[in-house]
């Protein structure tokens, strides 16, 4: 709890910073020591350097912690956009392949009931010529016939082969172009993912927690340029009135800081 003593002295600091910014107002500092002045003109001068210099510090670091909040928003969105597309583009490989898949089969077994029969084409064909060879022409007639019959039916199988060789390189590029985009869509989210959970982790606290400390250390300044400044008011003050400045609005002070003045000696006689 403060003694009288120590609220008197603070009154008393308070009556002259008051005469002080009184002066200033009535545009009396013509009457103050040039020295008290310069001080008092450097010390404002200072704090309104160091409040800048907060409110730099104070916005850079809003701005981080803003720009770190609507970052990691943006990754959720994009996430959550990367997610739906590979979704998107697995459905539609699932379908492609379910239509693929049987042609190939189909192909497959195309093929191999095509080599058996261009095996028994050229059977045919040596089964002619050795009778014709032979001169047995009417057996040989037989075969030709069966070579005509078998040319067409090749024709055919070979028609049948094409179209689902077409079909299914119809459906192989897009499916490619699926895989590329599916895999690029899972690259980026891989990618969002670990950046998202390191803001999550740190949200920049590093860079957060180095603002802040600057932050307090310019609040520190702040405050300490604003006592000087206080102080200096108060030097002005108490120079006018040991100078006992003559005005109307000045003079009503003296009185004030006569009387504190006293009861200060008073009371710091009874203290010893």
């Amino acid at each position: 709890m403060a003694s009288k003593l120590d609220k008197a002295q603070n009154e008393y600091e308070k009556l002259l910073r008051d005469l002080g910014e009184k002066a200033k107002m009535v545009d009396m500092f013509s009457a103050v020591s040039p020295a008290l002045i310069d001080v008092y003109s450097k010390a404002e001068e200072s704090l309104s350097d160091r409040r800048l210099e907060l409110e730099f510090i104070e916005t850079e670091l809003e701005d981080f912690q803003k720009s770190a909040a609507d970052r990691i928003e943006e990754l959720k969105l994009e996430i959550e956009k990367n997610k739906n597309a590979i979704k998107r583009h697995q459905k539609t490989l699932t379908v492609k392949k379910s239509k693929v898949t049987p042609l190939k089969k189909k192909l497959a077994g195309g093929e191999y009931d095509f080599k058996f029969a261009e095996k028994a084409l050229n059977d045919e064909i040596n089964k002619q010529k050795n009778f014709e060879e032979k001169e047995d022409f009417d057996r040989a007639k037989i075969h030709i016939e069966n070579i005509k019959r078998m040319k067409i039916e090749i024709l055919k199988r070979k028609k049948d082969l094409d179209d689902w060789r077409r079909e299914i390189r119809s459906y192989d590029k897009p499916v490619k172009q699926l895989n590329k985009d599916k895999g690029e869509a899972e690259e980026r989210l891989t990618d969002f993912e670990d950046e998202l959970a390191d803001l999550e982790e740190s949200g920049g606290a590093e860079m957060i927690e180095e603002l802040k400390r600057q932050k307090i250390s310019k609040q520190k300044d702040v405050k300490r340029v604003e006592l000087h400044l206080m102080n200096s008011i108060a030097d002005i003050g108490e120079d006018l009135f040991d100078k006992r400045v003559k005005h109307p609005v000045l003079s009503k002070f003296y009185s004030e800081v006569d009387t504190l003045a006293k009861t200060i000696d008073e009371l710091q006689e009874r203290k010893k």
